[in-house]
Formats: C-alpha cells, sequence, structure tokens
C-alpha cells in the first residue's frame, strides 16, 4: 500500500531506486536523449528562421538586381541622351547603395550575415605537374559542364586540358594534339557557335582549334600572321556580332582577323607608333565600342589607343609619354569608380595605375611599391567590399601579393604570401563556385601550376549541430553568400554606370554575371533550409518514440496502479470487517455465557 501511494502520488512507476533501479537508469538515460533532442531541433529551427532572413534578403537583392538591369537595357537604346541616360544612372547608383547598404544591416542575433573581411588564402596550393616550363594557361568551361577547366601550355611545345570538378580541384591532365609550335594560347568563340575554341601562336602562324564543346579541338583553320605574331594575342568582339575577333601584333603593327564565310581574314592591321606592342581591349570612350589599347613592353612603357569609329575603323590616339620602366603586364579595368576605363601596369618594382580621361587618353598616374619585381597583376574585388584590389605575381623575390582596396582607387599596403615566389601569370576564377575569385600560378620555374583557394569571408559561414554523435556528418554546415556588388561580381559591378551607352553595356554584362552568382547563393542556402526542417521532422518523429519508451518505462498506469490499488484496500477493508465481525461474534457469545452463569 505504501509503494502504491507512493507510485500514485508522484505519478512514477518508480519514484525512487528501490521501487526499480534498473527502469530508473533505463528511462534517465532515454530522458537525457530527449533533453538532448529537444535542443537539437531548436538549434535546427535558428538555424532555418536565420537562413530565411538571408533568403528574404536575397529576394529583396534579385528584384534590385532586376531593376538594374531592365534600367541598364535602356540606357543602351541610342534614343536617349546623355541627360536621360544620367536621370537613369541616378536610380542605379541608389539601388547599388541600397543592395550595399542591406548588406551590411542585415542581421540575426546580433551577427551579420553578408559580412565581409580581409583577403586570405588557405596558403596551401594544389599542384598540377606541367611536364616542363610553364608559361600560360587558359581558365574556362570547355567541356560544355558549367565548370571552369584549365588549359596549359609549357615550353616543350605541349598543350594540356585539366578538366574542372567543380570543388576547386581538376582531373588528371590530358594532351591537346596540336600542329605546330606553341608560343601563345588564347580562348572565345571566334567561330559563333557558342562552344569554346583555343587560339595558338607560334612567331608566324596561328593555328585556331574549334571546340567540340565536350572538352576536345578540331582544327578548324591556320594562318599566316607574319612575324612576332607570338609578342601578343587576345580575343574579343571588337563589332558587337557576337562572334570573338583575334587581335594580335604582326611586325610591330596590330592585325585583326575576323571569322567569315568559313575562312579568316585579316580585315585590318592598325600601324602601331610604339614598338614592341602588347594588346588589350576595353571600351575607353563610353561609346559602347570595344578599343585597342597598346602598351610598349621592356622599354618606357608608353601607351597608345585605338578608338573605334561608328563604321568599325580605328582611329590612333596620341602615344602617352613614359610612365614606368620594364613594363611585364597591363590590365584595364575602372580602378577609381569614376566610370572611366583605367590601366593598371607591373613595372620593375612599382604597379603604376594611369587614370582613364574618357576619351582614350590619359589623365594622372599613382605608384605603389612593391620592393621588388612583379611580372603579372590580376584586377578584381577579392573579398567582395565593392572595391577592386590588385593582385600580383613576383620575379622570384616579391612572391604572390596584392594591394587591398580601402576606397576606390585607395590602396592598403603590399601583402605577400611566402611559398609563390615563382611564376609566369596569374589568372583569378571562382572554382568551386562559392562566389569568391581563387587564384592560378603558373609556376614554369617549378614545371608546375598552382591553385589557391579564396577563404576570405564573403557572408556568414558556420554550422548547426544536430545530433550528439561524434562526427561531422552530424552539423550542417551553411555559408550565406556576401551581397554587396563587389561579391556578387568581382570585377565591375561595384564601380558601373549607365551614364553612357558603353558603360551601360558593361553593366549588364555585370548584373547577368552577379545574377548567376545570387543564384547560387539562394540554392545553397535553399538546400539548407529544406534540410534542417527534414532534420526537425525526424527529430520530432525520433523523440516521439523515445517519449513513448521512456514513459512506457517510467510514467505510471493510474488506471491500473489505481485498480490493483483499489483492490487490495477492498481486500483489507474486507479482511478488517471480517476480524471485527469474529470480534463482535466473540463478544456477544461471551455476553450469553455470562448471563447464562447468573
Amino acid at each position: 500500500t505504501e509503494r502504491a501511494l507512493a507510485r500514485l502520488s508522484s505519478g512514477q512507476n518508480a519514484p525512487s531506486a528501490r521501487y526499480d533501479a534498473a527502469g530508473i537508469a533505463v528511462s534517465s538515460r532515454i530522458r537525457g536523449e530527449i533533453v538532448a533532442l529537444q535542443k537539437y531541433q531548436q538549434n535546427a529551427q535558428q538555424g532555418v528562421s536565420m537562413l530565411q532572413v538571408a533568403e528574404g534578403s536575397y529576394q529583396r537583392i534579385n528584384d534590385m538586381l532586376m531593376r538594374m538591369r531592365s534600367l541598364a537595357a535602356q540606357a543602351q537604346s541610342s534614343n536617349l541622351s546623355n541627360v536621360e541616360r544620367g536621370m537613369l544612372d541616378t536610380e542605379y547608383q541608389q539601388l547599388k547603395l541600397e543592395m550595399n547598404r542591406l548588406a551590411a544591416s542585415t542581421r540575426f542575433n546580433g551577427n551579420g550575415l553578408f559580412d565581409t573581411g580581409s583577403i586570405a588564402f588557405n596558403n596551401s596550393a594544389t599542384d598540377y605537374a606541367s611536364g616542363a616550363f610553364a608559361t600560360d594557361a587558359e581558365v574556362a568551361d570547355f567541356n560544355g559542364d558549367g565548370i571552369d577547366d584549365m588549359i596549359m601550355r609549357n615550353t616543350g611545345g605541349q598543350v594540356y586540358l585539366y578538366a574542372g570538378i567543380g570543388d576547386g580541384t581538376f582531373a588528371s591532365a590530358v594532351a591537346i594534339a596540336v600542329t605546330t609550335a606553341v608560343s601563345a594560347i588564347e580562348s572565345g568563340d571566334v567561330n559563333g557557335d557558342g562552344k569554346r575554341d583555343l587560339i595558338i601562336t607560334d612567331t608566324n602562324n596561328i593555328l585556331v582549334m574549334t571546340g567540340n564543346g565536350d572538352g576536345t579541338f578540331s582544327t578548324l583553320a591556320t594562318f599566316t600572321a607574319g612575324g612576332n605574331a607570338s609578342n601578343s594575342l587576345t580575343v574579343g568582339d571588337l563589332d558587337g556580332d557576337g562572334i570573338a575577333e583575334i587581335i594580335g601584333t604582326t611586325n610591330g603593327n596590330i592585325a585583326i582577323w575576323s571569322y567569315r564565310n568559313g575562312n579568316f581574314t585579316n580585315t585590318q592591321t592598325l600601324t602601331a607608333t610604339i614598338a614592341n606592342v602588347s594588346v588589350r581591349l576595353a571600351d575607353m570612350n563610353n561609346d559602347g565600342k570595344m578599343d585597342i589599347v597598346t602598351a610598349s613592353m621592356f622599354g618606357d612603357n608608353r601607351l597608345q589607343t585605338f578608338i573605334q569609329s561608328s563604321s568599325g575603323g580605328f582611329s590612333a590616339g596620341a602615344v602617352s609619354a613614359a610612365v614606368g620602366f620594364g613594363a611585364n603586364d597591363y590590365q584595364l579595368n575602372d580602378i577609381n569608380g569614376d566610370g572611366q576605363i583605367d590601366l593598371v601596369l607591373a613595372t620593375f618594382n612599382t604597379v603604376r595605375i594611369a587614370y582613364g580621361d574618357g576619351q582614350g587618353g590619359w589623365s594622372s598616374y599613382v605608384s605603389m611599391s612593391t620592393g621588388s619585381g612583379v611580372n603579372n597583376i590580376l584586377l578584381g574585388d577579392m573579398n567582395g567590399d565593392g572595391v577592386i584590389d590588385i593582385m600580383t605575381r613576383g620575379d622570384g623575390f616579391s612572391g604572390f601579393g596584392w594591394f587591398q582596396g580601402s576606397t576606390p582607387g585607395v590602396f592598403g599596403s603590399f601583402q605577400t604570401v611566402t611559398g609563390y615566389a615563382t611564376g609566369n601569370a596569374i589568372i583569378g576564377r571562382d572554382l568551386n563556385r562559392d562566389g569568391r575569385l581563387d587564384m592560378v600560378l603558373v609556376d614554369g620555374t617549378n614545371q608546375r601550376v598552382r591553385v589557391l583557394m579564396n577563404t576570405i569571408t564573403q557572408g556568414l559561414e558556420g554550422s548547426v549541430r544536430v545530433s550528439g554523435l561524434a562526427g561531422s556528418a552530424n552539423n550542417v554546415d551553411f555559408r550565406v553568400g556576401g551581397v554587396t556588388t563587389g561579391a556578387l561580381e568581382s570585377s565591375n559591378l561595384g564601380w558601373s554606370m549607365i551614364s553612357s551607352i558603353g558603360a551601360a553595356k558593361r553593366a549588364e554584362t555585370a548584373i547577368k554575371k552577379a545574377l548567376e552568382t545570387l543564384i547560387l547563393h539562394r540554392t545553397r542556402v535553399a538546400a539548407a533550409i529544406n534540410r534542417l526542417e527534414k532534420i526537425q521532422d525526424n527529430i520530432a518523429t525520433t523523440m516521439e518514440s523515445q517519449e513513448g519508451a521512456r514513459s512506457s518505462i517510467a510514467d505510471l498506469d493510474v488506471a491500473s496502479e489505481m485498480t490493483s490499488y483499489t483492490s487490495k484496500q477492498m481486500m483489507v477493508q474486507a479482511g478488517i470487517a471480517m476480524l471485527s465481525q469474529a470480534s463482535k461474534t466473540q463478544h456477544m457469545v461471551a455476553e450469553l455465557l455470562k448471563g447464562g452463569v447468573a
């Protein structure tokens, strides 16, 4: 009775260990698991809530990008005046500001979801053997799977394709058979079939190998380029027909080849005033047409621009004064955010910036010391803060380093990463599709190509713990990709304008890339949300089953216990009644006996 009353008063099968030691041990362990599961379920719910906040911001960013693309398309109309484009650009710039404001202000539990940090790399390169002295590489999607691949050439005249895996690594090298010596390689769609082709030069000839879209190539054409064809070669769409032209130097001049009626034709030859020219393409006067920029290499580094006319011809601009000595490389982009294309040169121990005047010339120059020689440079927003950064590859002393931009046109001190002293080229691509530019470093001295992954923080990264079991499989990793203009498109969006036709065309291209990056971010976040919701459902089912098991051991079946208790009480009462009746009967007999005696 005492035990029954104790169980009934507590509602438990075993109020203490003396009632059922084994049952208490089992139920306590199950109860501990249930308590932990409740917290893991709470973790998952909070993770879902946080990611839903990010998804809401992604939707707002998507709406703004759509509006910006609409404005950029409208600004490309020749029916508008520059005043009207300026009105469109006012809204465009406000939308960019709001994107960056939203990125900075979106928070969950005090944590910024889209914060950015300083430039950083994993400093543990993955190396790919080049077979001989590696000289340069092309990184693009050559096999049509949407993942960047790498084509590398070496001094042995060999060309190799490394298919991209999508996680920042490449498959084993596959040789590409070429029928000429190899001095330089470029890639682009030069025949208009939508597939990336390979353009190879030696001293006098150019070999065009058409891409089959599966990582293989077939010889399309071989034509004579003339002497010094290997000095410089670039590929780009000059006339806006969607088919890239081949632009290179030949005998000190600049030649343009176009694919017409199944053949390549030398459509124009431009006389270069400066010697040893290297060519780049950019819209230098914001008229929507690509112009040609040349720089003299290995000399006094003078610059000259060829401006494209409305008819497709080119007029030579004035030659600049010397802008440095011993230039090895130069790149074009809008460095200071004024809407004009600028030029960045890698010289002996200095990086020099020539600011464009919007007419094909240069208004001013700025120099920044690297302390040692610079062979190659790369321009891009490495940390997603909306400001362009300058990456450099050294000559064996300064190594791999960078100037991080703080505001457009303003840079911090030169930073380096040890262990990457030698190199021949530097290429930036998002190799693992996380929205961050990774580095491909061509290291000819050591016969390899090195890949460095960008580890900069662009948005909140972490994991949600959803189980007490050991192992990382019970952590749901998430990454909220950054949504600043620089994080979504590292080259042009942050400083884009639509105040001219050319600027509007560049802006639309940048917006399309930004939308593609945003889709990747949203896909990852949506996948994490769906997984966490499924985890919540699974935890709820597990807790229900665990609670049932615990209850069957620990919780009292009150009805059964009460029935048993009542039955026992009735038996006790019956016994008492019987004893009472027996006692009363004995008393009556005793009284009768007393009366009889009397």
